[in-house]
């Protein structure tokens, strides 16, 4: 029997509903996902613009899902900020905290200092990542195993020193706060591998970038850092604590707010420039970030930063600190939080919600 004119129409209806939606132009999933909106470029170092989701072109439902959850789980996050090419689209914080309020970074300092060794570098006060201990840090007493050490060793955790960290219950860690020099503690330590095979997380190195920074510009790191990389980024509001020589510790202990943090990691995903001037190197933030070295908590290790093999990279830091940036998606997220355990959930943010909301 020949097929009714009606039973034509309704295939023809269905052929052409199908081909639209598969083109995108209907959502009959309910995603939120909308054209974004062309926004202008901008750069904070005054004050941050907002945008809703949809104007980036983010996900709301999915971004909105993630607070709930941060706010139903029963970690210590402070802080979640997703900011898309310059325009915040969320910024939340939780657990008593507030957007004035400074928090640390503990091993995202690590960051900040390695991008104050690539800006010394621009400026010819160290002549690469190829120099070695003895020239980084010249009339200073070592061991003799130290002097093929070079500033990529110590860039990359791979310089050959002892861990010091969470793998070993700090021991290493505490003997260097305690110490009456942490540097030449730093320095009297043995060799537990050839510099450069393999990885080695050791907050000691850090430290000793820190000190070089001190040789090698006249000033601490926090004075350089106020002159070189936090003025151009209109940061003004921190605290960074020094050991007993005036060193300001290289591995942690500088306190920003999430904004702040916010800032460094826009930095880095518009390849170092700022108000039009180069504030870090772009070759440097190419070089920083890539995969130099295969890690542990991620999969490779950069210039004091962790790379996944993914497309991202992040600063990271103990009880939860991020600063996450993802170049192909255009965004950088900020989380802070307060006990060891955040550390694992927060990390899990970026492919629970993070990447999905950017269509990655």
């Amino acid at each position: 029997m020949a097929p009714l004119l009606g039973d034509k129409r309704v295939l023809l209806t269905l052929g052409i509903l199908i081909i639209v939606v598969a083109a995108g132009g209907i959502n009959l999933l309910g995603l939120n996902r909308q054209q974004k909106t062309n926004l202008p470029k901008y750069y904070p170092t005054q004050e941050w613009r907002t945008a809703k989701p949809e104007e980036t072109g983010l996900n709301a439902d999915i971004l909105a899902r993630m607070v709930t959850d941060i706010k139903a789980s029963n970690t210590q996050t402070r802080s979640s900020l997703v900011v898309y090419d310059g325009y915040i689209v969320i910024e939340e914080y939780y657990n008593g905290y507030k957007r004035e309020d400074q928090q640390s970074l503990y091993s995202c300092t690590k960051t900040v200092v390695s991008t104050l060794i690539g800006i010394a570098i621009t400026e010819g006060k160290i002549r690469g990542v190829d120099e070695k201990l003895p020239d980084l840090l010249p009339n200073t007493a070592m061991e003799p195993w130290m002097r093929e050490i070079t500033l990529e060793n110590l860039l990359t955790m791979s310089a050959g020193l002892p861990g010091d960290d969470w793998l070993y219950d700090f021991k290493g860690l505490n003997e260097m706060l305690a110490a009456p020099d942490p540097l030449q503690y730093a320095l009297t330590r043995p060799m537990v591998f050839p510099p450069g095979s393999r990885f080695e997380y050791t907050d000691a190195v850090s430290h000793m970038l820190s000190c070089i920074i001190s040789e090698k510009t006249g000033m601490s790191a926090a004075e350089y850092a106020e002159q070189k990389l936090f003025a151009p980024l209109g940061i003004t509001d921190y605290t960074w604590t020094s050991d007993a020589q005036g060193r300001n510790w290289g591995y942690a202990r500088l306190k920003l707010r999430a904004l702040d943090m916010a800032k460094i990691g826009l930095l880095y995903l518009r390849g170092g420039n700022w108000e039009g001037k180069e504030v870090v190197p772009a070759n440097w933030i190419k070089e920083a970030t890539k995969h130099r070295i295969n890690a542990n908590l991620l999969d490779g290790y950069g210039y004091q930063l962790w790379v996944d093999d993914g497309g991202w990279y992040t600063a990271l830091g103990y009880m939860g600190q991020f600063i996450m940036v993802f170049p192909k998606l255009n965004t950088v997220a900020v989380f802070t939080g307060g006990t060891p355990e955040t550390y694992s959930y927060n990390l899990g943010l970026a492919e629970r919600f993070i990447i999905p909301a950017a269509g990655g």
